[in-house]
């Protein structure tokens, strides 16, 4: 997994120039090597059809990325922090642990107890980006 990292984020650093490349190059993305736990996460398509994906095939997909987002509140809730490494490629992922072809990896996570403990995320702290309000809009 940890060279997938490095080699996604060599070729990543080069969209960025000035000021930002030089912020980008001081960010931990990553605590593959550090943390306790990797959970790969993979989806298996079904064989046959699926109720409720007929118009909207991919919210299969969306159903699990919806359970890392419930596993992710629940680390936090329990202490623990827990990271999406999303600088990997999938089929380094998939050859790396050996999976069938039908499986598809979704998201390498990080599981553990965090290094910082922080009242706002770290991208927004260290000056990357800033975050932006909810706006909701209503209709009749």
């Amino acid at each position: 997994m940890h060279r997938s990292f490095a080699g996604v984020r060599t070729r990543e650093q080069d969209r960025f120039a000035g000021e930002r490349r030089a912020l980008y190059d001081t960010l931990k993305l990553e605590g593959i090597r550090e943390a306790p736990v990797g959970l790969l996460v993979s989806f298996v398509p079904p064989t046959g059809a699926t109720l409720g994906t007929t118009s909207l095939p991919a919210a299969l997909e969306y159903s699990v990325v919806s359970a890392i987002t419930l596993a992710w509140l629940a680390a936090t809730a329990e202490g623990l922090g827990m990271g999406w490494v999303s600088l990997v490629e999938p089929e380094e992922m998939r050859d790396a642990l050996q999976l069938p072809a039908a499986v598809r990896p979704l998201a390498y996570l990080c599981l553990g107890h965090p290094a910082l403990t922080l009242t706002e995320p770290l991208l927004q702290t260290v000056g990357w980006a800033r975050a932006r309000p909810v706006a909701l809009e209503w209709r009749d």
